[in-house]
């Protein structure tokens, strides 16, 4: 089993982080800040930021979580069929 501190077989999706990282103006980089520094997708960036996490050679400092909302079939309905002080009052 490799070291997880093992950097000799870096990919190169990680070697991109990487040096947009090395070359950042600040300490961390968001998603988007790490795309735009990179020819990466956010996709790629994803994985290598999770292999680069796990070579201990990253951390997260922060994340976040954005929760989307959408009404369902029965709530689309619903809504279709009622006016906003109906739904008040029932």
């Amino acid at each position: 089993m490799s070291s997880p501190n093992q950097t000799d077989s870096l990919h190169p999706l990680e070697i991109q982080v990487l040096r947009a990282l090395g070359a950042a103006a600040t300490d961390s980089l968001k998603d988007p800040e790490l795309v735009q520094a990179t020819t990466l997708a956010s996709s790629q960036i994803s994985m290598a930021v999770g292999w680069l996490l796990t070579k201990q050679l990253v951390q997260l400092v922060s994340e976040t979580t954005t929760t989307y909302v959408v009404l369902t079939e029965v709530g689309t309905k619903f809504q279709q069929a009622t006016s906003p002080p109906e739904w008040i009052l029932q």
